[in-house]
């Protein structure tokens, strides 16, 4: 363990920092991929993986502040996280397609023999 106060940072709490800015970086990204995604797809799957990655912010701002109130609100935002999205209710869900219907066709008859001899 390194000293603390010659401005050294103890293990856990460098390790819990290095996490903090990962997912920091996780959450900007998915904030760019949530406004510039290409299709709807896209901004919803950002959208989830955001709240996600809420979640584990405020997990590991818990961990570094040692307060059980964090994770409480984890369990909050994470309940909210999963319920039925809908981007754009104005656009209709597609309908299921159904294959197309081939002609039936007669079973197959075994190849003729020739008469033995």
């Amino acid at each position: 363990m390194s000293r603390t106060k010659r401005g050294w940072l103890p293990q856990p709490l460098l390790s819990l920092g290095l996490a903090l800015a990962a997912t920091a970086l996780a959450m900007l990204l998915c904030g760019w991929r949530l406004l510039r995604g290409p299709e709807a797809t896209d901004r919803l799957l950002a959208f989830d993986t955001r709240q996600i990655n809420a979640v584990a912010l405020i997990v590991l701002l818990g961990l570094r502040q040692g307060t059980g109130l964090l994770f409480e609100a984890a369990l909050l935002v994470l309940g909210g996280a999963f319920l039925p999205q809908n981007i754009d209710p104005a656009v209709p869900a597609k309908p299921a397609q159904t294959p197309p219907q081939t002609p039936a066709q007669p079973p197959l008859q075994p190849p003729l023999q020739p008469p033995l001899p």
